[in-house]
């Protein structure tokens, strides 16, 4: 079906937001840590639902599809639940306690009933091999996929084993997704920086033209250090993003050349310890592996310019309206992933606790408190 010019923009644009959300800093570690949680109707255990469906998966121990276990218009021969891999009674003897912990995500596995009632509370190390052991091993292979259970998980101590599980969901809804993506295409793994410049900011992407030297003042800025650090801990509090400092509002690049002059290492490894050591002292959680600072420079994309973009030509080596062919201005790109765990960040006032809850909505970074906060909490994490 042939689609109308305001039709076709609107889908490029939705093309674009899935590019810009599902990256594979998404997949591999936003993903893997919103499934943390132990909510029976959270937005990522729907998304694992429906992957099953797309794949076709069959609930574990059985031929019987979960599309038709799940569907309420068809009457099937059996129910199905969802079932505790590590049961409860075994995980007392373990010493695990605790609702969230018994009952996560990652413990949980679609099966019928007749095998649940068989399970009871023996240890994956027992009712593994009894029950599989009727199993063909082709049907055992794919069900072992489709339900994201590790290489001799049986085996594995409980937490090394949802750690596990989870990223192998994450992989379960990325496949499913990439079912809807364009004839199975798979959503490339990133969006160039040229694209976000001309597209602008958004959920998941900002903009800073500096991140400690205030260009208005001409002198370094201990506030611009918390502007920073907030928007941070609003993409780890929501759905992740990329950060690009050497940015402007309107997209024009400006380079780090102000912030660099004020430290005492003046090139990017130096400006990478800076904003390293001065986000692990704001937010109060380590940033290793959630939070990637990398670099750009502009040389590397302005080609980008002289292609032809979303239908319009937006010419030679023209980004935001700026010329950046003879300068070779650098971006820092900090890419934030999604965290498993709420975010504060310490006030731009000082002092040693971290109070403040910072989310993205839209384009903008706002803190949240009291009610608010706590609803925020519950539906994103629990």
């Amino acid at each position: 079906m042939r689609r109308s010019a305001g039709g076709q923009a609107f889908c490029d644009e939705l093309d674009r937001l899935v590019r810009a959300t599902f990256t594979t800093d998404y997949w591999e570690i936003s993903l893997p840590n919103l499934l943390d949680t132990s909510a029976a109707k959270s937005p990522v255990l729907s998304a694992y639902q429906a992957a099953l469906n797309l794949l076709d998966a069959e609930a574990l121990f059985s031929d019987l599809k979960l599309r038709d276990l799940l569907d309420p218009a068809v009457v099937a021969p059996r129910s199905v639940e969802r079932h505790h891999l590590f049961p409860k009674a075994h995980l007392a003897t373990l010493g695990v306690t605790g609702n969230r912990n018994i009952n996560a995500i990652a413990n949980m596995a679609y099966l019928d009933w007749p095998d649940n009632a068989t399970i009871a509370a023996q240890g994956p190390a027992t009712y593994w091999q009894e029950i599989t052991a009727r199993l063909d091993p082709d049907r055992l292979q794919r069900q072992t996929y489709w339900h994201a259970l590790p290489v001799g998980w049986e085996q594995l101590d409980y937490a090394t084993f949802c750690e596990r599980r989870r990223t192998l969901l994450a992989r379960v809804v990325r496949d499913g997704f990439n079912i809807l993506w364009e004839d199975d295409t798979p959503v490339p793994a990133t969006e160039s920086i040229f694209e976000l410049l001309r597209v602008g900011e958004s959920q998941t992407v900002e903009f800073k033209s500096t991140a400690r030297w205030n260009l208005h003042a001409g002198r370094p800025d201990k506030r611009l250090e918390h502007v920073i650090a907030k928007t941070v801990c609003g993409f780890l509090n929501s759905q992740g993003g990329k950060l690009l400092i050497g940015v402007d509002d309107g997209g024009s690049v400006v380079g780090l050349g102000s912030d660099l002059q004020t430290l005492h290492k003046k090139d990017k490894d130096g400006y990478e310890l800076f904003l390293r050591q001065m986000l692990d002292d704001a937010l109060s959680t380590p940033t290793a592996g959630i939070v990637r600072i990398g670099f750009e420079n502009s040389e590397s994309f302005e080609h980008a310019g002289s292609e032809d973009v979303g239908g319009e030509d937006v010419g030679g080596e023209n980004v935001g309206g700026e010329n950046v062919g003879g300068d070779g201005l650098d971006v820092c790109v900090v890419s934030v992933s999604s965290s498993g765990k709420p975010v504060f960040a310490k006030p731009h006032e000082g002092g040693a606790g971290h109070s403040e809850f910072w989310v993205r909505i839209g384009n903008a970074t706002r803190q949240l408190h009291g009610e608010d906060m706590e609803v925020y909490k519950s539906n994103h994490w629990n």
